[in-house]
């Protein structure tokens, strides 16, 4: 127990150390780009967005960095051991459990494809955000001046307008991968319990081979959510940084 504990404390420093060296680098690498625009660039933006980039857009890049390949393999082969299990104790109960899984696999990423756009365009208007309250700060003065502050605000508000429908929009969608998983999940104990059970009390199935294959088959369920989850912070971290780049 304590050697388990251990390793799990050292895997997941050494994944931590390794998403901040990699955001280290990225921010680095930023940087360097940021000094070789020519001088009419910097005219065309405006430095809250790239202050933006720099550290909220990069921060997450860097927390996934850490677990991007540790975390699919050991999901992955704990799949693959529990669904060699259920192989040898019945192929024909093997083959029901997975059924559902590519039915999965084909609804998750085109749920998947519409956050990625959503996202697109919240990375955008945030960076419009962040430049709008530069140039506020930038010309305070002006503003005073003119008596402008109320155009600014209604400027400001209809941006958090759009960033909130589309926050609202990705809660959806991101729930409604949820909401199907779910019931992937408690469906297939269910169709189990229901035709094993049959299957049970005309004895071409017996109790204990059942109930076998019900507990590896909840041994399956934790590490492909895992695997799913994995895949829909691969996509988000890939629109993040194709934005950046």
């Amino acid at each position: 127990m304590l050697a388990t504990a251990g390793l799990r404390y050292v895997l997941s420093v050494r994944k931590g150390v390794l998403g901040e060296i990699m955001l280290r680098r990225l921010r680095y690498d930023l940087f360097t780009q940021i000094l070789r625009f020519p001088l009419t660039h910097f005219r065309r933006i405006s430095a809250g967005e790239v202050v933006t980039m720099a550290t909220a857009e990069a921060e997450p890049l860097g927390r996934y960095m850490g677990v991007a390949v540790a975390n699919p393999v050991l999901q992955g082969g704990t799949l693959a051991t529990a669904m060699t299990f259920l192989f040898v104790q019945d192929w024909i109960l093997g083959l029901a459990a997975i059924a559902l899984f590519p039915l999965q696999a084909g609804i998750v990423p085109k749920l998947q494809h519409r956050m990625n756009e959503e996202s697109r365009r919240r990375l955008a208007n945030v960076r419009l955000f962040a430049g709008h309250i530069s140039e506020s700060i930038s010309g305070v003065r002006e503003i005073h001046s003119n008596d402008t502050s109320l155009f600014e605000r209604a400027r400001v508000s209809e941006r958090l307008g759009v960033l909130f429908r589309i926050r609202r929009r990705l809660y959806m969608l991101g729930n409604g991968i949820i909401f199907l998983n779910s019931f992937f999940t408690q469906l297939t104990p269910f169709l189990f319990y229901l035709i094993g059970g049959y299957l049970v009390i005309r004895g071409e199935l017996t109790l204990g081979a059942l109930v076998a294959v019900i507990a590896a088959y909840r041994e399956t369920v934790q590490p492909w959510n895992e695997l799913i989850d994995n895949y829909q912070q691969l996509e988000d971290n890939r629109v993040k940084y194709a934005a950046l780049v």
